[in-house]
């Protein structure tokens, strides 16, 4: 019994060394995974938020010639010019921020490894802790509602699956399911991307139908609702092209136990991020139309009243153009104005000059003919005179 004893405390001494052995290396291979995987989301968030930042320094030059001109019209304009103006400022300020660049960062700034998860994940083989979720050949896994919306640890499967993934790809074995998440990747990230922009148009029409209360076309409307219904389609295909390959991923699945636990948690949490997609497109879709009654309605008050707006634009820009015009040309006018008042009061005292020298001739002439009769008339006189005493 004592040989017995002393031969198993030998056994267990050798399979606590072999199992702390294990654990290191397990732990140090996860741990060139995880820093690997936290690296390239460092360098995937770095690029889009330097993308975005280059898309940014594109309203830098028109913000700044905006702003030169607004302070310019407040520094020199009356209250009657701002009044007139002031309203197309704002109109064209009001526009900058319709222009389709992303004002706000698309990824945030946080790093989410979830290494805990990682970590316990690597050592349930080695520690027999069992499985989560225990494959078994012909069974069906659990529908996408009935899913839990986070992990273990309390993870969105969203968060969970990229990590995954990217610990998966980082591995650098090739196989036909990593061959899948690859594809896959590309194909959701596009999606992605359009139910993005999809969200911020609608957000955009929400904004000027309730806070602004501006008209809106119609016929974005209409091209958001097909964008949305072709999405839809698309995501709905996809649905059905992942979910045909589950027979196939189940047969390699069964091969190796641990590689399957891994492979299920990133197809369930593809399934179930794509049914959130398109519960986030419908959604939006349910939006578009409860708000398009009422986009209707003030397209056709809009068209009753656009024969009076254009007539109050049109006098509105004629009022605009006069005074700019007077403006402009009022230097001018006033160095004319008074040249033609200098040559006005030359010409003027020409003519006085001249009238007065006619004046004086023609008094001059009638001063002669005046005194001619008389001396006739005296010489006359004096005729009659001396010929009365003969």
């Amino acid at each position: 019994m004592i040989g017995e004893v002393c031969l198993n405390v030998e056994e267990e001494e050798t399979a606590i060394c072999s199992l702390f052995n294990s654990l290191q290396e397990k732990l140090a291979e996860r741990k060139q995974i995880l820093l690997k995987a936290a690296q390239s989301q460092h360098e995937e968030k770095e690029n889009a938020l330097k993308e975005q930042l280059s898309h940014l320094t594109v309203l830098l030059p028109t913000l700044q010639v905006h702003l030169v001109t607004c302070s310019a019209f407040l520094s020199s304009a009356n209250k009657y010019e701002f009044l007139d103006m002031g309203y197309q400022l704002m109109e064209r300020l009001k526009k900058i921020v319709k222009l389709p660049h992303r004002l706000r960062p698309v990824q945030s700034s946080k790093i989410n490894t979830d290494y805990r998860s990682e970590f316990a994940r690597c050592l349930e083989p080695l520690l027999l802790l069992g499985p989560r979720c225990p494959p078994a050949a012909g069974s069906t896994c659990v529908p996408t509602s009935d899913m839990p919306l986070g992990s273990v640890l309390g993870r969105r499967p969203t968060c969970h699956r990229n990590i995954c993934t990217k610990v998966l790809l980082a591995e650098g074995t090739e196989t036909p399911f990593t061959e899948h998440c690859r594809n896959y990747e590309n194909t959701y990230r596009s999606f992605q991307i359009e139910i993005q922009n999809l969200k911020d148009q609608v957000q955009e029409l929400h904004r000027d139908l309730t806070k602004h209360h501006s008209i809106i076309n119609t016929d974005k409307m209409g091209e958001i609702l097909d964008r949305s219904l072709h999405i839809d389609s698309q995501i709905a295909l996809q649905y059905s092209t992942v979910e045909t390959m589950r027979v196939m991923f189940e047969e390699v699945w069964d091969e190796t136990f641990q590689r399957v636990n891994n492979e299920q948690e990133i197809y369930e949490a593809q399934l179930h991020d794509l049914m959130q997609l398109r519960q986030e497109n419908s959604y939006l879709t349910t939006i578009t139309r409860q708000i398009s009654p009422y986009i209707l309605s003030i397209a056709k008050v809009k068209e009753r009243l656009e024969p009076r707006f254009q007539e109050l634009k049109e006098h509105q820009d004629d009022r605009t153009d006069t005074m700019l015009n007077i403006y402009e040309e009022s230097p001018a006018k006033r160095d004319a104005g008074s040249q033609d008042s200098d040559n006005q009061t030359c010409i003027l005292d020409r003519d006085k000059d001249k009238t007065n020298l006619i004046l004086i001739l023609e008094s001059g002439d009638s001063y002669v003919e005046s005194s001619r009769p008389t001396r006739h008339r005296v010489s006359s006189g004096t005729s009659n005179h001396n010929e009365v005493p003969s």
